[in-house]
């Protein structure tokens, strides 16, 4: 950080929203989407505003004297945007819908969302011709020789699965545990 870098207090409030968090259903906690980081109902109660309460119609909730009920942003997020699994499987979407991520597999729930927290890596384009200018650095093997030690590691597993296929074990899926 900067040296003229002063934490306001109670944070930066426009640097978050509602689409920044899913409430986590077992923890009663939500979850802080852009780092995947769970934070406590308080913490969110104190950065978001008080929503609305409505009824089953949509029409604002008001009390004896005419004035509209609110309740806190964390339970708002829990009756709205909730999640009820989360894991972590490369090349799944973010919310993974009608699916919960169970002991390593999945259980289909219609309804249900899991929370897949695996983020794709930043690709940043440069020139790879600096790691043998700046570092001396000259590749062990060439994209041919990859490509052919990825698809002879996929025969394998293709094998192995055919194996315990062949003799009556369940096959997990390819990306499951």
């Amino acid at each position: 950080m900067s040296d003229d870098f002063k934490p306001t207090p109670g944070g930066n409030a426009a640097a978050i929203s509602f689409t920044d968090f899913v409430a986590y259903a077992p923890s009663r906690s939500c979850i802080y989407l852009p780092c995947k980081t769970p934070w406590p109902n308080a913490s969110v109660d104190t950065r978001l505003p008080r929503m609305p309460l409505l009824d089953r119609h949509g029409n604002p909730v008001v009390d004896g004297k005419g004035k509209p009920k609110t309740i806190a942003a964390s339970e708002w997020l829990e009756k709205n945007q909730s999640v009820e699994a989360f894991t972590w499987i490369p090349g799944e979407p973010e919310f993974i819908k009608d699916k919960l991520a169970v002991d390593g597999g999945w259980v289909r729930k219609p309804g249900a969302t899991t929370l897949n927290t695996y983020r794709p890596p930043d690709v940043v384009p440069g020139d790879a011709g600096k790691a043998h200018r700046k570092l001396g650095w000259m590749p062990e093997i060439t994209v041919g020789e990859l490509c052919a030690e990825m698809v002879a590691s996929d025969l394998q597993d293709a094998r192995g699965r055919a194996l315990m296929r062949d003799h009556g074990y369940p096959v997990p899926a390819p990306g499951e545990r």
